[in-house]
């Protein structure tokens, strides 16, 4: 279940007040844009985070604290 639908039930069953995020910047950042882009890609590819987090695991980034594992030891 999506988080904002499981909290929007929440609220409901409980009667508890919806406050909504009064920034400006509220749903139009590139935080939001990728994980859009993301839930479009899942439609079409549905093991998507899947490979993304296992490219990223075999192939760890530079400077994050991870060592990549030694062939042939």
């Amino acid at each position: 279940m999506h988080f904002d639908i499981f909290f929007t039930h929440f609220a409901e069953k409980y009667e508890l007040p919806v406050v909504h995020n009064v920034c400006p910047a509220d749903k139009h950042t590139k935080r939001q844009e990728v994980k859009e882009l993301i839930v479009s890609l899942q439609a079409q590819y549905p093991d998507l985070k899947s490979k993304i987090f296992g490219a990223m695991q075999r192939q760890p980034l530079p400077n994050w604290g991870v060592e990549p594992p030694r062939r042939g030891t």
